[in-house]
């Protein structure tokens, strides 16, 4: 069989497998006896001896009723006990594993509830600080990359910052790259890209191009394309019959996962959200995980494959994908793509951006009766929606779809999530309450502060809003939306908890958050994104074995420098995943 993967723009530079005579529900069938057989099994007994047992530590149960212990006992992958060392002396015995804790920080195993961990296309070079930071750095490490690549091939990267650059590059200084490989470079918004001649000319794209609905080019004063694509619908077009989208083997996906996997361990990460799935990473995810690569994934189906979303999701009801993944996979949510970007300056306000008083950003493609159609859908479904919106224009939409769907067919615990929800207001934030709609926002202020300043001053206190949703008892869902911000975690709090650029500024910290805050949004909270609250996300009797031991105890840390906090293990199920 030949399995062959593409990236992209057509697919939301996600996979999309073509499988050569394989129809992708094939690939479950196979798995189904082995799955029943799984389900054939006598009740657990509880055991009394643990396999596991930290003592000696500062645990964070993230229990409001008792939220510190200093011990913990560990059978079969879940919690057995958590206590004082005296209370768990009794589960020992000889064969138990003791790790002593020697008093450092111990938290649940940290959730990001919202990232794309296979979104990098290899092969692609990463554009990202501190490696590039002028426009020269940029072109030097493009140029070096094309001198390797066969001439007629993609030459394709990733995470440029114009606000480092001074602007986006335009086609001009990239054909100063090359003119015999299309090109594409992709903003670290993932929003935005840049392409050179050869790329339009291929795809045909020419000034007189009209921008396809809900995405657009940039033209210079005389309607010239300068080379910058904004939004999926306008970048998809530049991949052609010319220039057809890269592929990669079946093979290449799992390993690029599987060493995913082992750096997301390194940072502290049990947990995770991947928020654009298709059915070819379905396969990949069912293939790659295993004892030898252990982590909880939280598969958000892409909307275009809302029937493959409800089929997948009737498995998982009956237990068939626990069977299959030993629990580290969860089938249930449906991603949908609704407005455009923040850092990338897409998203859709009410008001003008601060800094081009006739933009109000790119009207999302998707109208108010198309997006109230699928919200209903998949609500009736038993699925939870999980929607891309970032401007406040685009939220009210995504908050309309979903009160019609829960008027409609009443269902009080259907945890609905908007993606992001970067500009938000009091009316706003209101309706999510009464919705009971959980927010999963983003934590990149680190990072991406400086494009906040195209929205004006007035609007920082409402970007971001973790702590005013914390306070509206809105739920909140700690994440990086890797690769858009990294993945490591400490980073993320501090973040959060500093709401501060690289470059030292503040913005909004009406917003910032305290140590607890901030690590219960990525463990705790982010269960409670993906209905996962009873099984992980506390360090209670029950839950999964997923832990992580820090270096030092973020809320005794200058908030400032808990980015330099050290993930000393981490485990997962019970297993030590990661060591140091």
């Amino acid at each position: 069989m030949d399995f062959r993967i593409s990236w992209g723009e057509t697919s939301g530079d996600v996979l999309v497998m073509t499988f050569s005579r394989f129809p992708y529900r094939l690939f479950i069938v196979s798995y189904i006896g082995l799955a029943l057989l799984g389900l054939i099994s006598c009740s657990p007994v509880t055991p009394n001896v643990a396999d596991l047992v930290v003592l000696n530590a500062d645990i964070w149960t993230m229990k409001k009723q008792s939220p510190k212990a200093e011990a913990m006992a560990i059978a079969q992958g879940r919690i057995l006990a958590v206590g004082s060392k005296q209370d768990i002396q009794s589960y020992i015995n000889n064969d138990t594993r003791i790790i002593d804790a020697e008093y450092h920080t111990v938290v649940p195993g940290f959730n990001d509830a919202h990232m794309h961990p296979m979104m990098v296309a290899p092969g692609s070079i990463n554009l990202g600080y501190p490696a590039v930071v002028t426009m020269a750095d940029l072109l030097g490490a493009l140029s070096k990359r094309a001198q390797q690549l066969p001439a007629g091939e993609w030459l394709l990267a990733w995470n440029y910052n114009d606000k480092l650059l001074g602007d986006h590059p335009t086609r001009v200084q990239l054909d100063s790259v090359s003119t015999v490989h299309p090109i594409m470079i992709t903003h670290s918004s993932g929003h935005v890209k840049s392409a050179n001649s050869l790329a339009y000319e291929g795809a045909g794209i020419t000034a007189a191009t009209e921008n396809p609905e809900g995405g657009a080019y940039d033209r210079d004063d005389n309607g010239e394309i300068k080379g910058v694509c904004r939004e999926m619908p306008a970048c998809e077009m530049l991949f052609s019959e010319r220039f057809p989208e890269p592929e990669r083997e079946l093979s290449t996906s799992i390993e690029q996962l599987r060493e995913t996997v082992k750096e997301l361990h390194s940072f502290g990460i049990t947990s995770i959200g991947d928020a654009y799935v298709t059915p070819a990473l379905t396969l990949v995810y069912l293939l790659a995980i295993n004892d030898s690569y252990p982590i909880r994934a939280n598969l958000m189906f892409i909307d275009e494959q809302v029937g493959f979303a409800k089929w997948m999701h009737r498995l998982d009801s009956i237990g068939l994908i626990d069977s299959l993944s030993d629990d580290r996979i969860r089938m249930s949510t449906v991603k949908i793509f609704h407005g455009n970007s923040l850092s990338g300056a897409t998203c859709w306000l009410y008001e003008p951006y601060a800094n081009r008083p006739d933009y109000f950003g790119i009207e999302p493609a998707r109208d108010q009766s198309s997006l109230n159609a699928i919200v209903k859908e998949v609500h009736d479904s038993g699925m939870q929606v999980a929607i891309h919106a970032n401007g406040d224009r685009e939220i009210d939409m995504v908050l309309e779809a979903i009160e019609l769907a829960v008027n409609d067919n009443p269902k009080p615990d259907h945890r609905h999530r908007i993606e992001h929800a970067s500009i938000m207001n009091t009316g706003l934030l209101k309706r999510a309450k009464n919705l009971g709609v959980v927010l999963a926002l983003h934590s990149y202020v680190y990072e991406h502060g400086a494009k906040m300043e195209a929205y004006g001053e007035w609007r920082f206190p409402w970007m971001h809003v973790n702590r005013s949703a914390l306070e509206a008892g809105v739920p909140i869902a700690g994440n990086s939306d890797y690769p858009i911000s990294s993945a490591h975690v400490m980073t993320r709090l501090r973040s959060l908890m500093t709401r501060m650029s690289t470059e030292g500024r503040v913005y909004g910290p009406q917003q910032i958050l305290s140590a607890e805050q901030a690590i219960h949004s990525y463990t705790a909270g982010s269960a409670y994104a993906s209905f996962e609250e009873t099984e992980k996300g506390q360090l209670t009797p029950g839950h999964y074995a997923d832990f992580v031991m820090l270096s030092d105890n973020p809320a005794l840390v200058d908030a400032e420098i808990v980015n330099d906090i050290k993930v000393l293990m981490t485990v997962v199920g019970g297993k030590v995943v990661f060591e140091q």
